[in-house]
This record gives C-alpha cells, structure tokens and sequence, in this order.
C-alpha cells in the first residue's frame, strides 16, 4: 500500500525539512548543470540529497536544524514497538514516521532496529514518496 504524505496534517516542523531538501534538491540540480551533467534524474538527486542530510546534520549557529534530534529514549521506544511488526509494515511506519515526526528521527529508529535490509529499503521507499509528492506539489516534473 503506497504511502500518501498528503493524508499527514501539516506539521511545521515536517514540512520545513521538505523545504529545506526541495532547496538542496534545486542547488543540486545547479550545480549538474554548471557542470553539464543534467542526465541525472531526479529521485537519484532526492537519495544523494537525504544521504548528505543524515550523514553530516547541519549544526551551524547561523542555519539551526529544521527537526530537533529525537531523545535517545524516544528513539528506542519506538524501536521496540517497530521490531514486533513484519518487515513490510516496518518500512511503512517508518515511512510515515518521517512524515510525522521528520527524517532524522525515522531514520534513528530505524538505525535502531539494526536490520540493514529495513534501513536500506526504508531510505528507498522515502525516496520514492518524497519524489511522488514533490512531483504533486508541482516542485518536479514526472520522468
């Protein structure tokens, strides 16, 4: 069942972080064209994009975090709850946990439940959604 960020309420937190990531997305896309390399297509972009925002979060004084990170506690709360559900329905919740709560925090749950397989697929299914809406929102253009 495809997952629907539309059907979320309007988090500012959430929705903020989307528009930090369509930002990134856009100077990304700058730069390939600088470069002459514009036959890179979009949801590659989003996966290089979100892999740089987990990888190396921005703690400037000048730009703070969009999503303030989740409390250690939290995060393996909700962890536990994950491990009991099916692999499938693991990805879904985490899917709309980044809806909800933000990437950085789906992503530390998921680090939580240390199955590279649920993380993997999860970024991809992310991917996958954040370019569905973005293309819905009129933000890219369906390849």
């Amino acid at each position: 069942m495809p997952i629907q960020p539309k059907k979320f309420p309007e988090v500012p937190k959430v929705h903020e972080e989307v528009v930090e990531l369509e930002k990134r997305l856009a100077e990304k896309k700058k730069e390939l064209v600088e470069r002459e390399e514009v036959e890179r297509y979009d949801k590659e972009l989003i996966k290089e994009v979100l892999k740089e925002k987990l990888e190396k979060p921005t703690l400037s004084k000048a730009t703070p975090p969009v999503a303030p990170l989740p409390t250690q506690k939290v995060v393996v709360k909700k962890a536990k709850e994950l491990k009991s559900e099916k692999k499938e329905r693991q990805i879904q919740l985490l899917t709309d946990l980044a809806f909800e709560k933000g990437v950085s925090h789906a992503t530390e749950v998921a680090k939580k439940l240390d199955d590279p397989f649920i993380l993997d697929e999860f970024h991809d299914t992310l991917v996958d959604e954040l370019h569905n809406y973005l293309v819905e929102q009129g933000k890219l253009k369906q390849v």
